[in-house]
């Protein structure tokens, strides 16, 4: 997006932005690991539309009644390393608070 011929920095509002959710628990265990795989590799394949997508894609995988799995898929555009560093160490906390 551009402002007065300048790129401009546009924050969609919550409602916008999404989290998918993918029942994984009903598969037997031996092939959880393989599905998990299978959908991380298809996010990856899938292109940011630059012009009108989050920057941020997010995927809650549950696995059983107590594991979950969250695959976070970000535009380069979208953080910088310092910014993946801090996201890394963020999530690491509150796992190890769970």
């Amino acid at each position: 997006m551009f402002d007065r011929g300048e790129p401009a920095i546009v924050v969609a509002p919550p409602s916008q932005t999404g989290l998918s959710f993918r029942d994984l628990s009903h598969l037997p265990v031996s092939e959880r690991a393989s599905a998990i795989e299978e959908a991380a590799k298809a996010e990856v394949r899938h292109p940011f539309q630059i012009a009108k997508d989050v920057m941020l894609r997010a995927a809650l995988f549950r696995t059983s009644q107590s594991e979950h799995l969250l695959l976070l898929t970000m535009h380069h555009i979208a953080a910088d390393g310092g910014l993946s560093a801090f996201s890394s160490r963020s999530c690491r906390r509150l796992i190890s608070h769970s």
